[in-house]
């Protein structure tokens, strides 16, 4: 004899994707001394999964201990420099992948 024994059903809960994710680039700039210059150079990655803007800045403090740095980022035919007095910036990105050149 054959017969059903259960019937199993559910619905999985999981958290929404998020928006987006990234691979970091790391810069470190050594030991700094008066009127010193250099320049350094790094690759992050971008993956995005819902189009938004993104705002990139660099932090107020770095007023207080330098008195000239910038900071130049390509990314999507955009190129982004940000220095002491302007230090945000927001772009646009639809959903893929981004290579950012800092």
């Amino acid at each position: 004899m054959n017969g059903v024994l259960a019937y199993l059903s559910y619905h999985l809960i999981l958290p929404p994707p998020s928006a987006y994710s990234t691979i970091a680039a790391s810069i470190n700039l050594g030991n700094l001394t008066s009127g010193m210059s250099s320049v350094a150079k790094a690759t992050a990655y971008l993956y995005v999964n819902s189009p938004e803007y993104f705002g990139m800045e660099l932090h107020d403090d770095l007023n207080d201990v330098l008195s000239n740095f910038t900071v130049i980022i390509s990314i999507t035919n955009q190129t982004i420099a940000l220095n002491l007095h302007r230090d945000e910036y927001k772009v646009y990105l639809a959903p893929g992948n981004y290579t950012a050149s800092i």
